[in-house]
């Protein structure tokens, strides 16, 4: 299983992380808590990505038989419910950065700071929580697979 995990899962996110590496060098802003929305949705992207090439595996098919394909549409949904959270977060700090142009009697109070570390933090929660999605149904698989393997 650790072979199949690193050149499904681990080798993308090396490449992953190379792409971000580039995209902050590339970028003249600064570092700020408004990337990790940005960060957060590549890596549910990337998940999605992940979760497609995971299902074509002969091992998990063995191991979930006729479900395979529902189990796999299941993650998919769960990557894109996660991904919508992060499209949404990063609408609402769009918004707040057109607030931050306007007169300051038009802004609210309570939008006027975010994002905060607190909300970054959170998107990259969601971001690191769908690529456990794609990871776990992997190691779930393959466990489910060993164990049917000892008992024939």
């Amino acid at each position: 299983m650790g072979w199949y995990l690193l050149g499904s899962v681990g080798i993308p996110l090396l490449f992953l992380i190379a792409l971000l590496i580039f995209d902050r060098a590339a970028t003249s802003v600064p570092p700020g808590w408004e990337q990790c929305t940005d960060i957060a949705l590549t890596l549910a992207i990337f998940s999605l990505g992940a979760t497609g090439q995971i299902f074509g595996n002969p091992k998990l098919a063995a191991a979930f038989g006729s479900n395979t394909a529902l189990l796999g549409i299941a993650a998919v949904c769960l990557n894109l419910i996660f991904a919508s959270i992060l499209v949404y977060r990063k609408s609402r700090l769009d918004v707040n950065k057109e607030k931050d142009a306007l007169p300051s009697d038009l802004k609210k109070e309570k939008d006027v700071n975010w994002p905060t570390p607190r909300h970054g933090l959170a998107s990259l929660f969601v971001g690191v929580l769908s690529i456990c999605v794609t990871w776990g149904t992997l190691v779930w698989g393959y466990r489910v697979a060993e164990n049917l393997q000892k008992l024939k």
